[in-house]
């Protein structure tokens, strides 16, 4: 029968508390990683709050066939394209060559339907020829592409928020989110449905609602801040001090 010796115990308690070390101080290093990641994102909150706002899309209004249109100016798309269903409603997916059909691909995959060759778009009071290739499954009406943008000399100008168009010696504003297609708008989620959402789980917070964000903002639940409030009698620091014994405690000795 084999015995293990006094010497071979310690070895395997030196061992063990060595993977202990390692654990902790692995989450000890996410720990300050997360906090360096908060002091980045407030340092650009105080001094580039900008960066946090969404972008619109750059869309102007024109005419095909007399019929408005709100088309979407995208320099880094190679051709101007529009979808079957503006083409349908233009009048001219009757001078569709089905024969340039294909696959646009970009971010995915779709179908090219066919080319109209040659078409007017009508910008101001002035008229623009372009081509167009027609896609099968595009929410978008119209996209003005690089050959067209090219073509005509066009000049994206975003301090005056224009589009210069210099072959046609015209411009045109960009339009509002007020003004552009459903898809197209910015969709804010109202911050409050997310808070019910986690009181739902948690309960109502009877805490400062600015503690609770300071500590949320740290990188833990709502309900793990919460829960870590009610247990240091409100008291923020000894909260944030909690919640952080409890992300260095190993995996299996949380509940």
């Amino acid at each position: 029968m084999n015995q293990i010796s006094h010497g071979d115990l310690s070895s395997v308690a030196t061992n063990r508390h060595s993977e202990i070390d390692l654990e902790n101080q692995s989450r000890i290093a996410e720990a300050i990683r997360l906090e360096n990641i908060q002091q980045n994102m407030e340092h650009a909150l105080e001094y580039m709050p900008e960066a946090f706002g969404n972008v619109v899309m750059l869309y102007i209004d024109c005419q095909v066939n007399g019929h408005h249109v709100k088309a979407f100016v995208d320099s880094g798309a190679q051709m101007t394209i529009m979808s079957s269903a503006c083409a349908d409603r233009c009048g001219i997916m009757r001078l569709v060559d089905t024969r340039w059909a294909g696959v646009a691909k970009g971010v995915g995959t779709q179908k090219i339907v066919g080319r109209v060759h040659l078409a007017q778009i009508q910008i101001e009071k002035s008229f623009l020829t372009t081509s167009f290739s027609i896609l099968e499954n595009q929410p978008m009406d119209m996209l003005l592409g690089l050959d067209l943008l090219k073509r005509h000399q066009c000049i994206i100008d975003l301090e005056r928020n224009v589009l210069v168009i210099k072959s046609a010696n015209v411009e045109t504003r960009f339009l509002p989110e007020s003004e552009l297609p459903a898809h197209a708008r910015l969709n804010f989620q109202d911050p409050s449905e997310d808070i019910k959402m986690e009181e739902a789980k948690s309960g109502p917070s009877s805490h400062s609602e600015t503690v609770v964000t300071n500590l949320t903002k740290l990188g833990y639940s709502r309900a793990d801040v919460i829960e870590a409030l009610n247990s240091s009698n409100g008291d923020e620091n000894l909260a944030k001090v909690k919640l952080l014994a409890k992300s260095l405690q190993p995996p299996n000795s949380k509940k």
